[in-house]
């Protein structure tokens, strides 16, 4: 067995964070994003990597045993607190929480929302709604989270680099 080798020195981290509300913290977000996108990941341990279903090879799924599968949302938005775009992190509760208070069927666009965790590392979500702004045409197009996912999980670079390995 061979380390994995790459010769090219790693890429910068995403270019639009990715936030985890911490314990204790409270944010403010306009929502950039229509709808939001969901993935699967596993927990390995040290760090989350993306499922890739047991049909595509995934490390979680063939791992033994295998490692735990979560549902993580993301949004697209702007913090209206440090005032730059990112991806906001939901669990699958705060997810449900938005759903809960938007009609079926809305775009999210727009959105002015607050995310709340209680104190703790494991604090739960807190998900409000403050309904949406009137100027819809002033937002910045919405981005896909999937370019900055690929450098958090580093798919981009193990992709590029396949059978490069010695």
């Amino acid at each position: 067995m061979h380390p994995y080798r790459d010769d090219k020195p790693p890429r910068p981290g995403p270019s639009v964070p990715i936030i985890r509300i911490k314990g204790g913290e409270q944010r403010l977000f306009i929502v950039l994003s229509p709808a939001m996108i969901g993935y699967w990941t596993h927990w390995g341990g040290r760090a989350t990597v993306p499922c890739t279903t047991k049909a595509l090879g995934c490390a979680g799924c063939h791992a033994r045993p295998p490692w735990p599968m979560r549902w993580k949302g993301y949004l697209h938005a702007l913090c209206l607190v440090k005032h730059y775009d990112c991806f906001i992190e939901l669990t699958p509760v705060a997810a449900e929480m938005l759903t809960l208070q938007i009609d079926n069927g809305v775009s999210l666009r727009g959105l002015k929302m607050e995310i709340r965790r209680s104190p703790g590392t494991n604090g739960r979500l807190k998900l409000i709604v403050h309904g949406k702004p009137t100027l819809l045409k002033d937002l910045p197009e919405p981005k896909d989270p999937m370019i900055s996912l690929d450098k958090l999980w580093g798919l981009n670079q193990r992709e590029e680099n396949d059978g490069q390995a010695t």
